[in-house]
């Protein structure tokens, strides 16, 4: 590895596991590792990757820690202003929605929506300092976001005009560190040293930090 700190990993649908790490991102195979960096790769502007993703037509999403995003399609790097300038502004959580729009949230409260080639930008959070920036997709089709002290939901099949979002269900959290989604239905959600499981009904399981392990996901 070309640094020891990995700080983001995914594996994209053709097998390969892609890790980011301070000095560039880096594909495994199984058996070796390719470092793609500044020096080596056309249009990467930053070895210093902090979020990865990969969408559903199997394009990957990378987040750097204050060059912006960029879009690695086809082999080919398109770059986004998205938190571009500042660490605060870095990519912290990326899901796409049942329509195919990718949606990207950074550390300084912003989520930006791409589709059909347009980038939009909504403020959600903004101007609030929070250590957590979570969101996700549920199987219902919602997209939840989370802050360490809101978590909200909204339909992005609507029609949304930024920088306006119509929040479905909007209410206080107190500490949230973590959002996962649940295969069947709901989702999983870290809150107050307590992993809760989340329904339309409401709050089902809880366990603390100590308690016994799920093994749903």
């Amino acid at each position: 590895l070309p640094q020891n700190s990995v700080i983001a990993m995914t594996q994209t649908r053709d097998g390969y596991l892609w890790l980011g790490t301070l000095g560039g991102l880096v594909r495994f195979d199984g058996i070796r590792f390719t470092v793609f960096d500044e020096s080596n790769t056309p249009g990467l502007k930053s070895s210093r990757i902090v979020s990865l993703f990969e969408d559903s037509r199997g394009n990957l999403w990378v987040g750097t820690e204050t060059a912006g995003v960029a879009l690695v399609k086809d082999g080919q790097i398109t770059n986004f202003r998205i938190g571009q300038g500042t660490r605060e502004g870095r990519l912290a959580a990326v899901c796409e929605d049942a329509l195919g729009a990718v949606w990207l949230y950074t550390m300084d409260g912003q989520l930006w929506r791409h589709q059909n080639g347009t980038t939009n930008v909504f403020r959600v959070g903004a101007g609030q300092s929070s250590r957590c920036r979570a969101l996700i997709r549920e199987q219902s089709g919602l997209l939840w976001i989370g802050t360490d002290r809101r978590l909200s939901a909204f339909d992005p099949t609507q029609d949304h005009n930024p920088p306006a979002l119509k929040f479905i269900e909007d209410g206080p959290v107190n500490r949230l560190d973590f959002l996962l989604a649940s295969r069947s239905g709901g989702f999983w959600r870290l809150a107050e040293g307590r992993i809760q499981k989340w329904t339309a009904q409401g709050r089902g399981r809880d366990n603390t930090l100590r308690g016994a392990a799920d093994t749903e996901e």
